[in-house]
């Protein structure tokens, strides 16, 4: 799938960036290879119980024990499922994306302006703050359990727009999930579909932002 969905190429004069699978890898395995013998038997159980719907709640905002006590009650076979993952949540996201921490830092040391608007639980956001490092350069971070909404709905990019009073024509948007990119380009944004960071590095010289 190509990186790009941006329509035609801006100048650009600032950066908002994605966590998971962007800066960091977000990989629920690393928490749960005690359960799983395989990644493929991981993926199609998450699948039939609905992790990922769950997770999503996480992200909204749900303490991590009330998320494991909603588990133990809607699917109490599976809840070790749950809590291991709640246990686990620094191993499934303790890998960086190899060479997105560099160009963050490339960023910042020209001067772009660099943000963060992640889907994630406030655990999660100050995990992976310690994996990352680079994500210190950043102006702000916009967490989506700070909020009470997820991408891809609007508010929340407005929410990161607004506070930081950032002008939308001159905001490129970097995200791993292609619906996401889309959302912030109905609002306005460019967006660029990350893949990995040689890919993203060609748009952000195109963009004149490197």
């Amino acid at each position: 799938m190509p990186s790009r969905v941006f329509v035609g190429i801006r100048f650009m004069k600032n950066v908002i960036f994605d966590f998971g699978n962007v800066v960091i890898s977000w990989d629920p395995y690393r928490a749960l290879n005690g359960i799983f013998a395989t990644r493929a038997e991981m993926d199609s159980t998450l699948k039939s119980i609905g992790f990922f719907d769950w997770n999503l709640e996480q992200d909204r905002g749900r303490s991590w024990e009330d998320g494991v006590a909603a588990a133990r009650q809607n699917t109490p076979e599976h809840a070790h499922i749950f809590a291991a993952y709640a246990d686990g949540l620094l191993a499934a996201h303790d890998e960086l994306v190899p060479g997105t921490s560099e160009l963050i830092q490339a960023l910042h040391d020209d001067g772009v302006p660099l943000f963060g608007l992640t889907n994630a639980s406030l655990t999660t956001v100050r995990l992976v703050k310690s994996v990352a490092p680079a994500l210190g350069l950043m102006q702000d971070i916009v967490a989506s359990a700070a909020e009470g909404v997820n991408k891809p709905d609007p508010k929340i990019y407005e929410i990161c727009l607004s506070r930081n009073q950032l002008d939308r024509r001159e905001t490129l948007f970097v995200d791993d999930s292609l619906a996401n990119c889309e959302a912030a380009i109905s609002l306005g944004l460019q967006a660029h579909h990350f893949v990995n960071a040689g890919a993203l590095k060609l748009d952000l010289q195109d963009m004149g932002l490197l």
